[in-house]
């Protein structure tokens, strides 16, 4: 018989976590489907274990005494729930009524679809780009180009034309090389036939290596824009800070190469080292001759530029 599992990662989320079990378990009760709601704290500071327990006391929850990560954290769920759906979910997203049910059918009526992502809404009704293509020399190229090539990141981002895509324009199911796993509904066969998430990943191309390794099994995914979620992106990363989280999307994109293109994380490497070099130099004249009191990109480059010394190739 069909069972839905939904898997909730927090981290420091206590009122978002709460909007999302609520939200989720309404959705829940409407359809009317067999389901568990899983959640696993990730050594939560803020209260998030007491409320979940007081408030939602049928929620199968699992309490870290560290933060083990996203994969590590959901790979806990998916190696215990017995279901025949799984849907990751985001602390940080609102469930839109009718959205379970419209990617629980796209599956019913498409076999061939093992995963399915919805489109995602910014809280002020813009659409998020929940879709992309798996990481590519030429892609870190690009991404460098844009987001670290100060102070040109800017021009680069224009002439380049970064995200021009029209998502409003995409009213129709699409197959895409890498979903979101903000909100990601997968199939139990999935899981049986290529595993569990990546662990090596903290945070950060969790997803790519997942897809990756889908695409080599010949499965694919879908991105179902006729299902809309609320998602207020990045809550727990933002508490880490920016050079936190930049740098661990760095080790991350040096451990996805280095499993799946070994010969190109010279390459990687190259563009990486290139881009913050030249980023630190012109954040420190910037500040120079400006004197700027807020040194924050000369520190931003200096922790990216040593973290890429500290990744093994």
């Amino acid at each position: 018989m069909d069972k839905l599992i939904v898997a909730v990662v927090s981290w420091n989320t206590l009122d978002l976590t709460r909007q999302c079990l609520k939200t989720a378990g309404e959705e829940l009760a409407r359809l009317q489907v067999l389901n568990e709601i899983w959640v696993v704290d990730n050594a939560s500071s803020d209260s998030s274990v007491e409320m979940i327990r007081q408030e939602f006391p049928a929620v199968a929850l699992i309490v870290n005494r560290e933060n083990v990560g996203f994969a590590r954290a959901n790979n806990q769920i998916l190696s215990q729930a017995q279901g025949s759906h799984y849907l990751l979910l985001n602390s940080d997203t609102v469930i839109r009524p009718g959205s379970f049910k419209t990617m629980l059918a796209f599956m019913a009526a498409h076999p061939e679809a093992a995963a399915v992502s919805p489109r995602l809404i910014y809280p002020d009704g813009r659409i998020q780009k929940s879709f992309t293509v798996l990481p590519t020399v030429a892609g870190e190229l690009r991404y460098c180009m844009v987001l670290h090539f100060f102070p040109f990141g800017g021009l680069a981002k224009r002439l380049l034309g970064w995200e021009r895509t029209d998502l409003a324009a995409i009213a129709e199911p699409r197959e895409a090389e890498v979903l979101s796993a903000a909100c990601l509904l997968l199939r139990r066969e999935v899981i049986d036939k290529v595993g569990l998430l990546g662990e090596g990943y903290f945070l950060f191309s969790e997803e790519n290596d997942y897809f990756y390794r889908m695409r080599r099994a010949g499965l694919k995914g879908y991105y179902l824009p006729a299902a809309e979620i609320t998602h207020l992106v990045g809550a727990s990363r933002k508490k880490s800070g920016e050079a936190g989280s930049a740098v661990n999307f760095l080790r991350s994109r040096m451990i996805y190469f280095g499993r799946f293109h070994p010969d190109r994380v010279g390459a990687v490497r190259f563009i990486y080292r290139l881009f913050f070099a030249w980023s630190l130099a012109m954040a420190r004249l910037t500040y120079l001759i400006k004197g700027r009191r807020d040194d924050h990109y000369v520190n931003l480059y200096r922790s990216l530029t040593q973290a890429l010394a500290e990744v093994k190739q």
